[in-house]
């Protein structure tokens, strides 16, 4: 099998040679590379722009090169050949966005706005999409955000719109407070539920917790004090339970607030490709 194959391959150099036609060379491995770019390969369109830019440089191939290590999520890789490409090269400013969206996409965040305020790796052709981007690192981190006039004012339209919206439900969430909603049900079983929005829960509780107790002192008015004693455990640990899970519910509810946001903000990017051109490279 092994004989079989050496002979195939020998036989298809031997043919290729003879008829001039050298596959391996230079010129061949930068039409392949770009076919296979273009044709969306960027894993193999990676090897055959490595073994090109061992041999010859080309400020085309390596910028192609630094976009397949974009694209196949080697996103540091990719922010150190997008640099490599900042000076003399005619991809000056492709670089220097690309540069950007790597460390973006890295989640280098403290890195990209260090970055940012050297004025030089600043691009003037890209840089609202930039700009877009470091907006974009404040919703994304969990950090208190800017003034708003700042960091919305590269958006334009309904994107600002949808931005200001995000940023109010960022900067002041509709958190719900623990300890209302524990009180709430301390004097009302099942209050505290209906505040944090679980009316089903709510009223499960306050039923619950009254019928046990109409239980309880039906049956001690009649004398059954060891089955009066019994509803009135259970209506107390109702009662207690209620209260303790009400400020739990309060603290899922607040956590599912940041969550929600989180992955509507992100979804949001993503849906608008992260507001990045497309560049033909």
């Amino acid at each position: 099998m092994i004989k079989n194959i050496l002979l195939i391959l020998f036989t298809f150099v031997s043919i290729s040679f003879s008829q001039g036609i050298n596959y391996f060379s230079i010129d061949n491995l930068k039409k392949f590379g770009n076919f296979l770019f273009e044709s969306g390969d960027f894993i193999r369109a990676n090897q055959e722009y490595r073994e090109f830019l061992t041999k010859q440089e080309n400020d085309t191939i390596r910028i192609r090169y630094a976009e397949t290590l974009f694209r196949i999520e080697r996103y540091t890789e990719a922010a150190d050949y997008f640099k490599s490409a900042f000076y003399n090269s005619s991809f000056e400013d492709e670089a220097r966005l690309g540069y950007f969206k790597s460390l973006f996409f890295a989640g280098l965040y403290d890195d990209f706005k260090k970055d940012l305020a050297i004025n030089e790796y600043i691009s003037p052709v890209y840089k609202n999409n930039i700009m877009k981007l470091n907006t974009m690192t404040y919703y994304i981190e969990a950090k208190p955000l800017p003034d708003s006039t700042i960091i919305l004012s590269y958006f334009e339209d309904d994107a600002r719109i949808k931005m200001s919206e995000f940023y109010l439900r960022k900067d002041i969430p509709l958190r719900k407070n623990g300890t209302k909603a524990a009180l709430l049900s301390a004097l009302i079983p099942g209050s505290g539920k209906v505040y944090l929005g679980e009316y089903g829960d709510g009223i499960t509780a306050f039923i619950a917790t009254g019928l046990l107790t109409f239980l309880a002192v039906d049956n001690f008015n009649a004398k059954h004090k060891l089955r009066g004693a019994v509803f009135s455990g259970l209506a107390f640990l109702s009662y207690v339970g209620n209260i303790y899970g009400t400020a739990l519910a309060a603290e899922k509810f607040n956590i599912g607030i940041k969550v929600n946001l989180d992955k509507e903000i992100r979804f949001y990017f993503k849906e608008n490709n992260y507001f990045l051109p497309e560049i033909k490279y």
